[in-house]
């Protein structure tokens, strides 16, 4: 199935609306259909688990200035059926581990960008690198991640660490 953010209202000019819904269709383009949408709200960063039966994605009201929450749900759920993360921080890089038992994202946190993972059984985050620094892209795989990290000392330096966050290596590991 094909997972994707749109904003469909005729009655208002794209620049002046700022709601996004879900909607989600066949492979082949049909049987499209909005699963999450409504006036003065959005759905957005929608990621779709490895085994297409679960959605992550982050929602909030359009009228103010807020966090979006992060949320879990499944795939031909509704939104009564959304799962909140609560997390106080803004987050982005939405990537699911293969075995669906984590979630990782980055978030902007006292000046620094930290990568972070939900556990999927307990819903809670857990923080895997410190504040001081800046993870930027990453990638994780089985109990890997790469990723890059910036700081005064080294900006920009590619690191490998554990799944958890520790080890952390610089450069030279390929």
């Amino acid at each position: 199935q094909i997972l994707m953010e749109a904003d469909v209202n005729d009655s208002q000019h794209t620049d002046r609306t700022l709601e996004a819904q879900v909607y989600i269709m066949n492979n082949d383009g049909t049987g499209c259909r909005k699963l999450l949408g409504k006036d003065n709200y959005t759905y957005n960063n929608a990621f779709i688990s490895p085994s297409g039966k679960t959605i992550a994605l982050q929602h909030g009201q359009t009228s103010f200035v807020s966090i979006p929450t992060l949320a879990i749900m499944p795939v031909n759920g509704a939104e009564k059926d959304l799962i909140n993360i609560p997390f106080d921080r803004t987050k982005g890089g939405l990537q699911w581990t293969a075995d669906e038992k984590y979630l990782y994202f980055t978030a902007q946190s006292n000046g620094g960008v930290t990568l972070n993972r939900v556990d999927m059984q307990t819903r809670k985050v857990e923080t895997l690198s410190d504040f001081n620094s800046g993870v930027g892209s990453y990638a994780q795989a089985g109990d890997k991640i790469v990723f890059v990290k910036t700081e005064v000392a080294n900006p920009f330096d590619l690191y490998l660490s554990d799944a958890a966050g520790k080890n952390a290596k610089r450069g030279n590991f390929f």
